[in-house]
Formats: structure tokens, C-alpha cells, sequence
């Protein structure tokens, strides 16, 4: 979000959705969600001796529990990631300087039933409030410092949710 565009109410909010939906897609930002499940299990598997499924790369439309059990059968669990929020934007008392905001749920699902074992929203901010970044450096050489960024929220979510959720 630019200071510009949120001058414009709801069409400057359509216009910040459209340059990030751009800005993800011509510098290749992948989601943080399938870094997070990657590492979370990863680490299930590797701390609780789960088995994992082959991966099937499918992506579910739904995040109805109900729909999730339908669509990867036979998991006795289902690690479902799902990225609320991820946006940078401007401090208001510092309109050249910025912050990412990084939001994510994650949840366990029993993969029989679809009843929630366990959820966690992880919401992370991995900038230095002292030091914020310009928006030309979160988009100089490819948006390198903003996927940077995009991957310490990553890490810090899968940490907090693997001690305050899954107690991996």
C-alpha cells in the first residue's frame, strides 16, 4: 500500500490488490503458506514419525474441513496452511518507510472425522521497526528484500506454531 493509492478509499484498495497481485506475479513471490507446510511436515515427520502421503501438488479451493477429508483420502491427519494477509504498507507517521505484514492460518485436521486438533493464526511482521525499508528496496533485484522478508515470516510461523500448537 502507497500513500497515493490509499488517498482513493476503496478504489485506491482495488488498485493496491491489483499492483500486489502483479507484483507477486512478475517477480515470482511464491505464497509463504507452501513454505510453511513444507516445513511443518517436514518436522512432523521427522519429530513425530508421521508418514507422509505423496504429495499430490493439489491445492484446495475449499478449506471446509468436511471438503478437505473428500480431497486427500486416506491422511489419518491434514496440515492445512492458508495465508489470511500478506501485504506491505506504509508507516503512517513515515510514509517513505515500510513494513510487511505477514498472516496465516494454520490448522491439523483429523483426516477420518475433519474435527480441528489443533489451529494457530500466526500474524508476523519480520521488518525492523527501527530500520524500515523504502519501497524501492523491497522491490530492488526482484523484490529480493521483500521475499526475504516474506521467508522470515515463514520460519517464525512455523516456529510459533510448533511450539504453541503443535508442540513439535
Amino acid at each position: 500500500m502507497t500513500p497515493g493509492k490509499a488517498a482513493f478509499g476503496l478504489f485506491g484498495a482495488m488498485a493496491m490488490i491489483s499492483a500486489g497481485n502483479e507484483l507477486v506475479k512478475s517477480e515470482n513471490i511464491e505464497d509463504p503458506a507452501i513454505e510453511i507446510s513444507e516445513h511443518l511436515a517436514s518436522d512432523m515427520e521427522a519429530k513425530r514419525s508421521a508418514t507422509l502421503l505423496p504429495s499430490s501438488h493439489t491445492i484446495a479451493t475449499d478449506d471446509n474441513p468436511a471438503s478437505l477429508v473428500k480431497i486427500y483420502p486416506g491422511a489419518d491427519v491434514i496440515l492445512d496452511v492458508k495465508t489470511i494477509n500478506w501485504m506491505y504498507n506504509y508507516y503512517p507517521s513515515q510514509w517513505g518507510k515500510y513494513h510487511v505484514n505477514y498472516a496465516a492460518r494454520v490448522r491439523l485436521i483429523d483426516g477420518k472425522t475433519g474435527a480441528l486438533v489443533a489451529q494457530h493464526l500466526c500474524k508476523i511482521d519480520p521488518t525492523d521497526p527501527n530500520d524500515p525499508p523504502t519501497n524501492d528496496a523491497l522491490r530492488a533485484n526482484h523484490a529480493a528484500l521483500l521475499k526475504e522478508f516474506l521467508h522470515k515470516a515463514a520460519s517464525s510461523c512455523v516456529s510459533d506454531v510448533e511450539q504453541q500448537a503443535l508442540r513439535v
